[in-house]
């Protein structure tokens, strides 16, 4: 039997190796302080009905936790003032804060079944839906742009 707590655990370590985080120099505890932060400005950002579907793919503990964020759409969360409060809270530099930010968007995007994601993307900015790109979309989009 896995508890509430080791899943959350279990959940947190996935987006850790899933985001490459030690290139970027972060620890598990950093990477966890920014997948709350990106994870619940999403969860605000978007119209309640989507910020529902958020919430079913992230753990129990997460689910209860932020289900009072889930009341949104709140315009005034943008990518500018997320990474502002990383920062602030410490868990990332200047030189590695949005790296990191997108980084864990995209892995935790790699956990969301493609339809979900592509819906919840379209009610996004573009600075949030480019976040949550799946890694393949994204990679094959940044090659695009070199050549």
């Amino acid at each position: 039997v896995v508890t509430d707590q080791e899943m959350l655990s279990r959940f947190f370590f996935e987006l850790h190796l899933r985001s490459a985080a030690d290139r970027l120099g972060l620890t598990p505890a950093q990477t966890e302080g920014i997948a709350r932060e990106v994870l619940r400005t999403l969860i605000s950002r978007v119209h309640h009905t989507a910020a529902r579907h958020v919430l079913a793919h992230l753990p129990p503990l997460l689910q209860e936790e932020w289900e009072d964020e889930a009341n949104g759409p709140d315009r005034r969360a943008s990518l500018e003032r997320l990474q502002a409060r990383v920062r602030d809270d410490g868990w990332c530099t200047m030189d590695n804060c949005r790296e990191a930010i997108m980084g864990i968007g995209r892995a935790w995007a790699s956990l969301v079944p493609a339809d979900e994601l592509a819906i919840l993307r379209g009610q996004l900015p573009p600075e949030f839906s480019a976040m949550l790109l799946p890694p393949e979309e994204f990679e094959r989009r940044r090659w695009s742009q070199v050549a």
